[in-house]
Parts: structure tokens; sequence; C-alpha cells
């Protein structure tokens, strides 16, 4: 026999409007706590970028593909990058791989190092990088690169440091050579002179073999020298 169903009293529809007012109150709340931590985070990390685009040198973090994941400033206004006809902004840089960036060969040994760095868990630190600026001039970076590790110590990426040491490079260029050089005429002086020739005489005592030194005089030299050289 059926038991017919209890009359639903003013009592009973006031408790369930209750249970429903709670549980709304109660998702606000959730959903205000949650809107309040994104804020957080989402001003933590404006905080971050902000610090790290006070930074002269370039600093990223890539994934395990060496897609940019993280950028400053600094990388974007790189003048090696390949010229696309579009200003490359920070926005437009994440999610892109060196591929993206640099002639193919430069890419492929970028990726090949980061690899190896990934791969063995070790960084490489103040590593000496060749490249070329958009006009075709050489450029120096001294790059660092190192795993980024997650909270449980798996490698998920890598973070890297760049710092253009270009002018640098040159200065030391331009030292050593003028260290071996006439500095009028641009020719060899005489400590490089001294230090092929004793090159030559090494290469030749383990070879069994001989050296040959050739003195050439120049007659009235002295008067080019005393008129147009000094």
């Amino acid at each position: 026999m059926a038991v017919p169903p209890q009359p639903v009293t003013a009592a009973d529809v006031a408790d369930q409007i209750q249970a429903l007012l709670k549980t709304r109150d109660n998702f606000r709340d959730d959903l205000l706590s949650g809107l309040d931590a994104l804020k957080r985070v989402t001003e933590e990390r404006d905080q971050l970028l902000a610090l790290i685009n006070q930074v002269p040198d370039q600093l990223f973090v890539k994934d395990l593909d060496s897609r940019f994941l993280v950028a400053n400033q600094a990388v974007v206004a790189d003048k090696s990058f390949i010229a696309t006809g579009e200003a490359v902004t920070v926005e437009a840089l994440i999610g892109k791989t060196d591929f993206d960036l640099f002639a193919p060969p430069v890419a492929q040994e970028f990726r090949d190092i980061e690899v190896q760095i990934m791969q063995s868990g070790q960084p490489m630190l103040s590593m000496m990088e060749h490249n070329a600026y958009a006009d075709g001039s050489p450029k120096w970076v001294s790059m660092t690169k190192a795993p980024l590790r997650d909270r449980n110590g798996v490698i998920t990426g890598l973070v890297g440091v760049a710092h253009d040491v270009t002018l640098r490079k040159e200065a030391e260029d331009r030292v050593r050579f003028m260290a071996h050089h006439d500095v009028l005429t641009g020719l060899p002086n005489r400590a490089l002179l001294v230090d092929r020739l004793d090159q030559a005489i090494l290469q030749a005592n383990e070879a069994g073999r001989s050296v040959a030194i050739v003195f050439l005089d120049l007659d009235n030299f002295k008067w080019v020298n005393d008129t147009l050289g000094h």
C-alpha cells in the first residue's frame, strides 16, 4: 500500500530557502576569495615583470622545448633578431623558439646547448656566444643558462641571463692587435716576429727540419721614415 506524500509546510519551504541562501553565500565567498587570490597573483606577476624589466641584461625562461615562457624588455630589444618587418614585443615572443628569431645554424647551436643543460642538469656559466646584429656586425654575449626545477626537483625548463660584451671583446681584440703590430703601419712588430719564429723553430725541431730566415734591407728607407713615417 503506497504511503501518501507528506504535506510541505511553510517551515519546510523556509528551511530550503535558507539552505539555498547559505549555498549562495558560500559560493559568493569562495568566488570573492578566488578573485582576491587571482588579483594578488596578478599583482605579484606585474611586480616581477616590472622588476626584471629594470635589469639591462637579457633575462628569460624557457620550457623543455626551448619555447620562451618569460622574457624581459632587454630580450626583445636585441638587434640580432632576424628582421620580420614587425617590432618584436614580449607578448609576441612568448611561445616562440630561437628558430623563429635567428638564422637556422645559430638557432640549432643554441638548442643543442640547451638540450644538454636540461638533460645533464648542469648549468652553463659565462659562455661566450658569437652572433651578428641585424646589420651584419659581430656581436658577443656572455651567456649563463641553468636548469629550472619545480618544487620536486624535476627539470621543467631553463633560465638564462645574457650580457652583451661586444664592446669589451672589441677592446680586447684591439689591445691584442696593438701588442703585436706597429701602430703606424699595422704591420707585425718585433714581438710577433719573435713569437712566430719561436713557433717555427719548435715545429722544425719536432719534425727534424731546418728553418730559414730571410733578412731584407731597403736602401734609403730611413728617408721614408723621416719624411712620412714620423
